[in-house]
């Protein structure tokens, strides 16, 4: 919504979105960017996820074990989430 919404040279909603005009117009200095985002999914047991700066943490089956273990992975050093360093 924030990007049509400044494409269009409109007032947008109060929302926690950010318009990604700047990438689409090819100026990627000016994008601003969340300080961290998070989402989840409910199927196949549940995923949720958490991610800020270059660490991203990963719980899964939350749905069966709302307390189950996290995982937490360096982005910077490990991109394919391959060392759970929780």
């Amino acid at each position: 919504m924030p990007t049509l919404a400044e494409l269009a040279d409109t007032p947008a909603p109060k929302l926690d979105g950010l318009s990604f005009s700047p990438t689409l117009l090819g100026d990627d200095s000016l994008q601003s960017k969340h300080p961290h985002l998070y989402w989840e999914f409910t199927e196949k047991g549940g995923k949720q996820a958490v991610l800020k700066d270059n660490w991203k943490g990963i719980r899964l089956n939350w749905t069966q074990n709302p307390n189950g273990p996290i995982e937490l992975y360096d982005l910077a050093s490990d991109p394919s989430e391959t060392t759970n360093v929780a």
